[in-house]
């Protein structure tokens, strides 16, 4: 079995917050492949609005096609890194607590 490494980035998710969020996320990948050397970022649930915030409802995106799931794909190719992370996905007029790799 191959070793790997991997980066838990505890990050605040600050509620309803979307594009802060989404700065953040990337910096955290960002600094944990430049200064660890991770193969795998593994980021917290629910981002990047929180799942208790009102705005989970209202501004969900669909995996894999919203603005949210390309940034971290992005960065993630960028880095040469897999990024594991929570997220608020909608599929039509549902909404769930998913995760994406």
């Amino acid at each position: 079995m191959r070793e790997f490494f991997l980066a838990v980035g505890q990050m605040p998710i600050q509620p309803g917050a979307r594009e802060k969020n989404i700065a953040r996320a990337i910096k955290t990948i960002d600094l944990a492949q430049q200064l660890d050397g991770a193969d795998i970022v593994l980021l917290p649930e629910a981002l990047p609005l929180r799942w208790a915030h009102p705005s989970a409802r209202t501004q969900a995106e669909p995996i894999p096609d919203g603005e949210w799931c390309r940034a971290l794909a992005e960065a993630a190719r960028r880095n040469k890194v897999w990024v594991c992370s929570g997220a608020i996905e909608r599929a039509g007029d549902r909404v769930f607590n998913s995760a994406v790799l």
